[in-house]
């Protein structure tokens, strides 16, 4: 009877449209890394602050992603600048 319930939840969870879709913990983890860097101007120390992460584990989790200067840079003044203290180096 228990699994005739859990398929039935099933097929009602995968009728939902794609707003209502459940993300993967690995998409929060890059989605909140992403907006964060973007929102700090790339400033590590000040994004690992706010995740409540070390900036050894916001470097390790940003490769691990594939989260480069390309995926948050964008909008960012001073493009092509200096670098600023902090910036990923990558």
């Amino acid at each position: 009877m228990r699994l005739i319930q859990h398929a039935g939840a099933r097929q009602s969870f995968l009728k939902l449209d794609r707003q209502h879709r459940v993300k993967s913990i690995k998409e929060v983890e890059e989605n909140s890394i992403k907006d964060t860097l973007s929102k700090t101007g790339n400033n590590i120390a000040l994004t690992a602050d706010l995740l409540g992460i070390s900036k050894s584990t916001l470097y390790r989790k940003a490769k691990m992603l594939g989260i480069n200067k390309e995926h948050f840079n964008k909008g960012v003044k001073g493009k092509g600048s200096a670098p600023r203290k902090g910036a990923l180096p990558f």
